[in-house]
C-alpha cells in the first residue's frame, strides 16, 4: 500500500518474472558453414543446452521454487536452444571485431550484459551463455592476446564475486531522510522559495552514474545509503547557504532595507529552533540543522549591525545588470562536431544536464553561437566542482577562446544543480574545496576519446 511516507513498492527478485528477448546479429556477422553442428563448442553449447531443459525445473531448489510460483509449461523454454548457441557466436564476432578498438573492454562487457539481460528474470538460461562464454575465452585458439583474455575473465569473476557489494538504502527509508531536510531547510525565505517546489519533487536518491551500456541503453548506478543521503543533504545545505551571499547583496545595493530580510530569518529560526527541540534527529542530521541554526543567527546578527547604522552609509539600490549583448564563447575554428559529441557524452555518463528544464541541443546552441542569446535557462546536474573541471578542460585543450567561469555567469541564466544562478566565485569555490571531482578520470576520457 502506498502511502506519503511510503510511496515505493518493494517487491523481491522472486516475486516477479520478465520475459526473454531476441538479439538480432550483429553486422557482418554470417554464420559458420553447417552452424551449429560446425564445431564441437558448438555441438557441445547445443548439447549442453538440451541436457539442462531435460531436468529443467527440477534440476535445483532455485529452479524448482521458481516452478512453484511460474509454473512451467512442457517446452517453453524450447528457444534456449538456439539462443544460447546463437548469442555465444554473435559474442564470439564482437570479441574479435572490437579488439583493436581503444574501448574494446567497455564495449566487449556492453554487448556481453545486453546478451545476460535478454535472458530475462531469472535468467533462465543465462548461466549457460556465462559459462561457454567463459570457456570459449580461456580456451579458443583465436587471436586473443593474453592481457585482454585476463582482463575478459577478471569481469567476470567480478560480475559473479564482487570484491565490493554495494548495500543500497531501502528508497522509502531514503524518502523520509529527505521529507525530514526538506521540512527543515529555510525555503520560506525569498532566497530559497523559488527553490522550493523543485527540491520538493526532486528525488536525490542516486549516489553515483556507473555507466550507460551502449546497447541496452540503461544506465548502471548506485543508490544512496542512509549515511551518504544525509552527507548528501549537508553538502547541500552548504552549497545553497554558501550561495547567498548578504554582504554583497548590500554593497551592491540589492538590499536596500534590512528589515525585511531579518524578519524573515527571526521566524526562520525560529522554526528551526523548534523543530531541533521537539523532532528526531540522529547525531549525523543535526549536522545540518546545527549548521542552519547557526547560520541564520549569523545573517541575523549581520543585519542588525547594520540597522545600528545610518541609512546614508548604506549603498542605494541599483538596478541588476543585464546579460551583455556582445558576449561569445568564441568557438574554435573546426571544433563544432568535437564539442557536440563530448556533451552528448558527458551528458549520457554523467546526467551534465537537468532535463526537466533543458536538453544537450539547447547547452550546445549556447555554446557554439557568435553571440550568447538567451532562448532557454540552462540548468545543470552535475556537480558545481564537476562543471569548473569541465570548463577547464574545455579551455586547456583550445576549444574555446572565450568560455569561463566569468563568462558563464557573465550570461546570466545558466543554474547550478541546486537551482541557484551560477556565478564566477561559486565555481571556482566548488573547485578549491574540492578540486578532485568524482568521475575525473572518465571525464578526462571523453574528452581523450575526440582529442
Amino acid at each position: 500500500m502506498f502511502t506519503h511516507d511510503k510511496p515505493f513498492l518493494q517487491l523481491d527478485a522472486d516475486q516477479f518474472r520478465l520475459g526473454h528477448y531476441d538479439i538480432p546479429a550483429p553486422e557482418g556477422w554470417k554464420p559458420p558453414e553447417n552452424f551449429p553442428n560446425c564445431c564441437d563448442f558448438h555441438k557441445g553449447a547445443v548439447k549442453g543446452t538440451k541436457s539442462f531443459l531435460a531436468k529443467f525445473p527440477l534440476c535445483c531448489d532455485s529452479h524448482r521454487q521458481f516452478a512453484k510460483s511460474f509454473p512451467v509449461s512442457k517446452g517453453e523454454y524450447d528457444y534456449l536452444i538456439k539462443k544460447v548457441v546463437n548469442q555465444i557466436s554473435y559474442t564470439e564476432f564482437i570479441i574479435a571485431d572490437r579488439l583493436k578498438n581503444e574501448d574494446w573492454l567497455d564495449d566487449i562487457t556492453d554487448y556481453i550484459e545486453f546478451n545476460i539481460s535478454s535472458f530475462g528474470h531469472p535468467g533462465i538460461g543465462s548461466h549457460l551463455y556465462h559459462q561457454d562464454l567463459v570457456h570459449y575465452i580461456l580456451n579458443t585458439t583465436s587471436d586473443i592476446p593474453q592481457e585482454k583474455r585476463t582482463k575478459l575473465i577478471n569481469w567476470f569473476e567480478e560480475k559473479s564475486n564482487p570484491k565490493v557489494i554495494h548495500k543500497s538504502a531501502d528508497l522509502n527509508t531514503l524518502h523520509q531522510i529527505h521529507q525530514k531536510w526538506l521540512s527543515t531547510f529555510p525555503f520560506e525565505l525569498s532566497y530559497f522559495a523559488p527553490l522550493k517546489d523543485q527540491f520538493n519533487n526532486k528525488k536525490p536518491f542516486v549516489s553515483k552514474i556507473v555507466r550507460t551500456n551502449r546497447y541496452t541503453g540503461l544506465t548502471a548506478f548506485q543508490v544512496h545509503t542512509e549515511e551518504s543521503m544525509v552527507q548528501y543533504l549537508f553538502d547541500l545545505t552548504k552549497n545553497l547557504l554558501n550561495a547567498i551571499n548578504t554582504k554583497e547583496l548590500v554593497q551592491s545595493g540589492k538590499i536596500a532595507n534590512v528589515d525585511q530580510p531579518k524578519f524573515e530569518m527571526i521566524l526562520q529560526e525560529r522554526d528551526v529552533k523548534r523543530k531541533a527541540l521537539l523532532e528526531s534527529y540522529d547525531k549525523k542530521e543535526r549536522r545540518y540543522i546545527n549548521t542552519i541554526k547557526q547560520w541564520l543567527k549569523d545573517e541575523i546578527d549581520f543585519f542588525s549591525q547594520l540597522k545600528s547604522l545610518d541609512n546614508k552609509i548604506l549603498p542605494k539600490p541599483r538596478k541588476e545588470n543585464k546579460p551583455s549583448k556582445n558576449l561569445s564563447f568564441k568557438l574554435k575554428h573546426g571544433k563544432a562536431d568535437k564539442v557536440k559529441s563530448i556533451i552528448y557524452d558527458l551528458n549520457r555518463e554523467f546526467y551534465l544536464l537537468n532535463e526537466d528544464k533543458c536538453n544537450c541541443d539547447d547547452f550546445i546552441e549556447v555554446l557554439l553561437s557568435k553571440q550568447v542569446v538567451k532562448k532557454t535557462e540552462i540548468h545543470f546536474n552535475c556537480y558545481n566542482n564537476q562543471l569548473a573541471f569541465i570548463i577547464d578542460e574545455f579551455k586547456n585543450r583550445k576549444y574555446f577562446d572565450g568560455l569561463s567561469y566569468a563568462s558563464i555567469e557573465k550570461a546570466g541564466f545558466f543554474f547550478s544543480k541546486e537551482g541557484t544562478k551560477i556565478t564566477g566565485q561559486l565555481i571556482s569555490s566548488s573547485k578549491n574545496q574540492n578540486p578532485k571531482p568524482e568521475g575525473e578520470a572518465e571525464i578526462v576520457a571523453i574528452f581523450n576519446k575526440f582529442q
